[in-house]
């Protein structure tokens, strides 16, 4: 842009030298006069020499103008692309998350069906909408209105009075900060269009190891609305385990989980490395046979820096630890006074399961990946909400309804929320 700039001032200098040159030329072209001869063809020259270097400046000035153009089209384009591009995979993601309905049936814009499509149809839409009832017939106004907000979930204010109900018949309420809310507004539950049962339900299988796929069929509900409602239970339990300590005797030792096939290391000849390499997800595992705690600590061999600042928090001082004959525990042994009962892995092989010392902590590690299995394709970047909430399961209380109380007991006390376009990145 400098350099044309410049040959466009350049070529104005060159034709405004030849303007003035012709404008100069004397009269009496005509004249024998010899003093006339002279002026008349250094005007000449100057004029014939200005304009062709004035129009050549102004040739280039074009010329690169054209070119700055073209440089801009694409640029223009690409931006265009980039967009359109954008909008497409945002039309791609909501396509691949948005699955099927569960309502729908192979003879829903089929006129003449037979007897026996006409039952299977009918009873198949019957069981979908005694599974699916209408919000204002779910019944659970009461069990929600129980709740009674702390403060605004807009202001933080606990300045607020109840306005009457809303048309499913759940309670209103008024801030001084001229906004209108409900026990869950901010939640969870926040603009649900599914009843509080489903989710109910839904917890229940995946307190039993059901996968998603399985919970999907069996409560006729769409594969995206059961990975919505798993990032849900993900973000009510993020800090489930953040005040569990154990103590008297606890049991310590680590599990390995693979990364996905796609995602793992290869070395130069192709092949995979061998033991416990980045390939291999670190949990680390500890019990005291009344609560349980589960974290990861890294890929690979674990070191005492990752153990310790893992179980620091979670393990009371001067308790009795029980664990393998390795050097990872020796500072988290140090650190917390603990007496240290450890034991060599060759020496526990073949081992019982009720002679082996560490078999409190062996079996969280089978049912561990007993659930993680269940999942088996789940996305390793949320294994840490995998643990929180296999924590939650293996933890007291025993009793799946009890422990759904406790999920909903921490939506309302501690609310939290999560919109589908978020989740899914239609808002990006």
């Amino acid at each position: 842009m400098k350099k044309l700039k410049i040959c466009f001032f350049v070529s104005i200098i060159f034709l405004t030298i030849g303007a003035a040159s012709f404008l100069f030329m004397p009269i009496a072209r005509d004249s024998s006069s010899a003093t006339y001869k002279i002026p008349l063809l250094i005007n000449g020259l100057v004029f014939w020499i200005s304009f062709i270097i004035g129009y050549f400046f102004v040739f280039l000035s074009n010329a690169m103008r054209k070119k700055i153009i073209k440089i801009k089209i694409p640029t223009c384009t690409q931006h265009l692309n980039d967009s359109i591009m954008k909008s497409l995979r945002q039309e791609v993601t909501c396509m691949k998350n948005r699955s099927r309905s569960r309502k729908r049936t192979p003879w829903d814009e089929h006129n003449d069906l037979t007897a026996t499509q006409e039952y299977l149809q009918m009873h198949y839409v019957a069981r979908y909408e005694e599974r699916h009832p209408r919000l204002a017939d779910a019944g659970e106004a009461d069990m929600i209105n129980s709740y009674i907000p702390a403060k605004c979930p807009y202001c933080s204010s606990d300045d607020f009075v109840c306005k009457g109900f809303d048309s499913i018949g759940i309670r209103r309420y008024k801030c001084r900060c001229g906004k209108y809310f409900k026990p869950t507004t901010g939640t969870i539950f926040d603009s649900r269009k599914i009843p509080i049962s489903e989710w109910i339900e839904y917890c229940l299988n995946i307190f039993r190891y059901v996968s998603l796929n399985a919970d999907s069929w069996n409560n006729r509900n769409a594969i995206s609305t059961s990975k919505y409602w798993l990032k849900k239970l993900f973000l009510t339990l993020e800090e489930w385990q953040k005040n569990i300590v154990l103590s008297d005797t606890v049991w310590l030792d680590e599990t390995y989980y693979s990364v996905i096939m796609s995602d793992r290391e290869h070395k130069e000849d192709g092949t995979l490395p061998r033991g416990l390499s980045r390939n291999q997800i670190c949990i680390g595992v500890a019990t005291d046979k009344k609560h349980t705690v589960c974290i990861m600590e890294g890929y690979g061999k674990p070191s005492q820096k990752r153990s310790y600042e893992a179980f620091q928090s979670h393990i009371q001082p001067n308790s009795l630890l029980i664990h393998d004959k390795e050097n990872t525990h020796k500072k988290l042994v140090s650190e917390l006074s603990l007496q240290s009962v450890c034991y060599a892995s060759k020496d526990l092989k073949g081992l019982a399961d009720s002679e082996n010392p560490l078999d409190p902590v062996n079996r969280v590690h089978m049912l561990l990946k007993m659930f993680l299995n269940a999942h088996s394709g789940f996305c390793r970047d949320d294994i840490q909400d995998y643990l929180n909430l296999y924590s939650f399961v293996i933890n007291p209380p025993s009793d799946h309804l009890e422990k759904v109380e406790k999920i909903i007991e921490l939506v309302f006390k501690n609310p939290k929320s999560l919109k589908y376009r978020d989740q899914f990145g239609l808002n990006t």
